[in-house]
């Protein structure tokens, strides 16, 4: 009888474990699907993730998020419905850089225009000291320099 029950017991406990570790790796399949749909542009995908439970804030190994995939590649409308769903302009990867200088340093002004009125701080500087103004600027992205250098943070006027 206790054989019976510690065996039962170890299989229960073997199930669990299995059960637990599909549950993460479903987690984690969808965060990798969230973070590539940003940068891929598939917003039908970006909202079923949403949906489902996955972090709007979720970071890949280099700590970058789906706003700043989705800012770098010029996706303004994924950019809006993940700033709807409580992404913070402002979060920044491990070399401090932020979704505005990615837009920037790519030259998408409509996409640096949402960011700023959705509260994106312009003068936020990453770990070599360059705002972006100045990732706009080196990358030769004129508009999107002069885009910058009108604003303040909040999208307050100047």
């Amino acid at each position: 009888m206790r054989f019976r029950l510690l065996h039962l017991f170890t299989l229960l406990a073997i199930c669990a474990v299995i059960f637990v570790g599909v549950r993460l790796a479903v987690r984690k399949d969808r965060e990798w699907q969230y973070l590539h749909a940003a940068q891929d542009g598939e917003l039908d995908v970006i909202q079923w993730c949403l949906k489902n439970g996955v972090d709007v804030n979720t970071r890949d190994g280099c700590s970058s998020t789906a706003l700043m995939y989705a800012a770098a590649d010029g996706h303004t409308e994924i950019v809006s419905k993940v700033l709807d769903a409580g992404a913070d302009p402002n979060e920044r990867t491990r070399l401090k850089r932020t979704a505005l200088m990615w837009a920037a340093k790519y030259g998408h002004s409509s996409t640096i225009t949402l960011l700023l009125n959705r509260g994106a701080d312009p003068d936020m500087a990453d770990a070599e000291g360059m705002t972006a103004h100045d990732h706009a600027t080196a990358n030769g992205h004129f508009t999107s320099a002069a885009l910058l250098s009108q604003s303040t943070p909040n999208g307050a006027e100047p």
